[in-house]
């Protein structure tokens, strides 16, 4: 019912066109690649996680990431604009500030709802959350294998898991600490933490 509201307000506007909607990831990534809209509209949560955001972002690079959600947390903004989104408004937004929101990012800025961007301002440095204090236990143990050069099979081997659990463990990590391969993941851990690599592995 909501997205049947979101779909009115837009097709009322001139310049505006909805030609998709869907309801999980699958749905996204299958209109990103067969309708590349010039902005595709998302909300964050269980179907809709950093992973997705970035997939969308770097794989539909002609697609603009708008994220439209409940979720006021700075962290989660911030994780949103790591990931790759372009915009990020709330549901509490009228109808008329969504569209300037959507017309704002379709001109190549980014936006964030000015409540928001006030909240985000007042973040100082030692408040902002580090990706890497927001891995899991079992995303770091898999970071440091990947940073030592195992791929995805021998992870998965090594840690019991099976390898698709590791891709996407893999996926959820570089979206977390804003890295663009399993190259810059593991520069930026070594730099960061060279004692999480084992002796046996890295000696010193």
């Amino acid at each position: 019912m909501f997205r049947a509201g979101v779909i009115d307000a837009l097709g009322k506007e001139g310049d505006c066109e909805v030609v998709a909607e869907g309801a999980g990831e699958q749905d996204a990534l299958q209109i990103a690649a067969e309708f590349a809209p010039h902005v595709l509209l998302i909300d964050l949560h269980s179907e809709f996680k950093g992973e997705t955001v970035q997939r969308l972002a770097s794989g539909f690079l002609a697609t603009r990431i708008m994220i439209f959600t409940a979720i006021d947390d700075a962290e989660a903004v911030g994780g949103a604009l790591r990931a790759g989104a372009a915009g990020y408004m709330l549901k509490r937004a009228s109808g008329l500030e969504l569209v300037e929101s959507i017309r704002r990012v379709h001109r190549g800025e980014r936006y964030v709802y000015p409540p928001l961007a006030a909240k985000l301002l007042t973040i100082t440095p030692s408040q902002e959350r580090d990706g890497f204090s927001a891995l899991s236990a079992r995303e770091r143990q898999v970071l440091d294998d990947l940073a030592r050069g195992l791929s995805n099979k021998e992870i998965a081997r090594r840690l019991d898991l099976n390898e698709k659990t590791v891709k996407h463990y893999v996926s959820e990590i570089l979206a977390k600490i804003n890295a663009r391969n399993r190259v810059e993941a593991a520069m930026l851990y070594r730099r960061r933490d060279p004692d999480g690599l084992t002796d046996e592995i890295c000696p010193r």
